[in-house]
């Protein structure tokens, strides 16, 4: 999992220690850790495989996905919303239009601006404070993959968007 510095998503929110721990993947000293205020911890992992990826989604309550707003992160659609829905995650994800229709339209989670800490605090908040708002969000976006956004649903259009450009 190789991810330029803005683009780190961390994985999930678990209880350890006695309060919230944030767990990141990312290029730095394993086990390194830091407190944050509000009794809040962030892990940094460093890079994992893809199976303790999944070991990590089952201990974890929301999925993060925050992109800052530049470029092509608009229309851009990141994996790890999918794959946060496909494990039964909530999203806590970038308020951005494409974004906004996945998530509000499949009651999977949470949008809000990627440059105001207080949102992305109180959506995290709200939603580790109400775990059966989250879990509810979570199925949907399990169901969601299981229903739409899987390789049955997206491969006639693939091969009509091959058949096109053949032409």
């Amino acid at each position: 999992m190789v991810e330029k510095p803005w683009r780190r998503t961390s994985i999930g929110a678990a209880r350890k220690k006695g309060c919230w721990t944030f767990m990141i993947p990312c290029r730095c000293p394993l086990g390194t850790e830091t407190m944050m205020d509000g009794g809040l911890m962030v892990e940094y992992i460093g890079y994992v495989s893809r199976k303790e990826i999944n070991r990590l989604y089952g201990r974890s309550r929301v999925g993060i996905v925050l992109y800052q707003p530049a470029g092509n992160h608009y229309e851009s659609q990141p994996i790890k919303i999918f794959e946060y829905m496909a494990a039964g995650l909530p999203v806590v994800a970038s308020d951005f239009p494409l974004w906004r229709e996945i998530v509000e339209e499949n009651c999977c989670g949470v949008c809000v601006s990627p440059v105001l800490a207080s949102e992305v605090a109180n959506a995290l908040k709200t939603l580790l404070s109400h775990p059966e708002k989250a879990q509810r969000m979570g199925r949907n976006g399990r169901d969601a993959v299981v229903e739409k956004y899987n390789w049955d649903e997206e491969e006639p259009k693939l091969l009509e968007l091959y058949s096109e450009i053949c032409e």
